[in-house]
């Protein structure tokens, strides 16, 4: 038998193989970008918008999402509503009365009064700012820009007939230090030298700092935090966590 017999039959196999070298890579794009765009089409139809094709095949898989609220469902805009000092809950309704209720735990002269309202304006990365109305150079307005929260309490302070950039004008930029919130520490520190004294003010995760606690401020006097303090304290900021 002549090996001339057999020589149609490899240039089909030799054909076929230079086919799929070929095409294959360079068909190969196109078909998954397809797919992802029927898949991006699908999920859409499912109340799931993906904007990348490529995270379509994680967010098919997704059971739950976590996403932060503040901007995405909402204005972008935060307000204090409750809150807890020196044993005492206020909660805010936006109407006349908060003024009232901010007056009922934050008594004007009294030194936590005082004490607080340094915390909030000097444990801050927010500041007041001139900036843009709707992109128009010739337009400004002074507001607070920067992390959401920090305005919110700049603002609930404001409330409480304090002002923040007054405040921080009366400490040297050069006897302040502040320590960035880190997801590891779960806190942000500043420290403020006033004279001889260092005053260090701590805001975070409420359980973490709560641990840290070894007194309380009462409003008039400061005293030992006991455990059943303790425990009313976690117990309420649990309550608030739901």
């Amino acid at each position: 038998t002549s090996p001339f017999q057999y020589q149609k039959f490899l240039d089909m196999i030799t054909t076929s193989i230079t086919i799929v070298v070929v095409a294959v890579p360079e068909g190969l794009p196109l078909s998954v970008t397809i797919a992802l765009a029927y898949s991006m089409k699908q999920m859409f139809n499912e109340n799931n918008l993906v904007r990348h094709l490529a995270a379509c095949e994680t967010m098919g898989g997704a059971t739950t999402i976590c996403t932060d609220k503040t901007g995405t469902l909402t204005q972008n805009i935060m307000t204090v509503m409750r809150g807890y000092v020196a044993y005492k809950q206020f909660v805010l309704q936006g109407t006349a009365k908060d003024t009232a209720e901010i007056e009922r735990v934050l008594p004007k002269g009294q030194v936590l009064s005082q004490l607080f309202a340094e915390s909030v304006a000097l444990n801050s990365s927010a500041s007041k700012k001139r900036v843009p109305v709707g992109g128009k150079s010739d337009e400004h307005v002074v507001k607070y820009v920067g992390n959401k929260t920090e305005q919110a309490m700049l603002i609930f302070l404001e409330r409480a007939s304090q002002d923040p950039m007054v405040i921080r004008s009366r400490i040297d930029p050069q006897d302040v230090h502040r320590f960035p919130f880190t997801s590891a520490r779960k806190r942000m520190t500043t420290v403020a030298r006033q004279g001889s004294v260092f005053r260090w003010h701590v805001k975070g995760a409420s359980e973490m700092v709560l641990e840290d606690c070894a007194y309380i401020h009462c409003g008039t006097h400061v005293e030992l935090l006991t455990p059943e303090s303790r425990q009313d304290i976690h117990n309420t900021i649990l309550d608030m966590a739901r």
